[in-house]
């Protein structure tokens, strides 16, 4: 597959075939062109997931302060449903960048997914402290936000 048939997720930032609707990963819909898209993020484009998995893996191994790589397997693991694998990688991504907004937006995504609907706007908002006014991802996590917002008792 050609690079420039690839589009970035604006959210996650992995790559998707252009002529699909929604992020394979994510399932975000905002998205750019696929300039230096990295290998991994290709490989996932051609669903090619554990060649994937396992360059980030390898990343981890080599340099186990690669917060960007234990982010990476915190999103393949929310895209094949892996909640528990989600909340190790993602904590750790914390862990090594704690002002970073990453991590956040997709926890609370993944505790929406689940439900948790309490634990997911913490994330949340988390997440919107740390990101600047400009960041187009502000619009997405606050969608995620009020969503999550609306399946507690208090907003019905």
């Amino acid at each position: 597959m050609a690079e420039s048939a690839l589009k970035r997720c604006g959210l996650c930032g992995f790559a998707r075939p252009a002529d699909e609707p929604a992020c394979r990963i994510c399932g975000g819909a905002q998205f750019s062109a696929g300039s230096e898209l990295s290998l991994p993020h290709r490989l996932v484009a051609q669903d090619r997931w554990q060649d994937a998995f396992a360059y980030y893996e390898d990343a981890v191994v080599r340099d186990p302060a690669n917060s960007d790589a234990c982010l990476a397997l915190a999103w393949l693991a929310y895209a094949v449903r892996d909640f528990r694998a989600v909340e190790v990688w993602a904590h750790e991504s914390q862990r090594q960048d704690p002002s970073a907004p990453h991590a956040h937006i997709l926890l609370g995504i993944a505790l929406k997914s689940a439900g948790r609907w309490e634990e997911s706007i913490q994330e949340f908002d988390a997440a919107l402290s740390r990101l600047g006014e400009g960041d187009p991802r502000r619009a997405a996590v606050t969608a995620h936000r009020i969503e999550a917002r609306g399946h507690l008792p208090e907003w019905w």
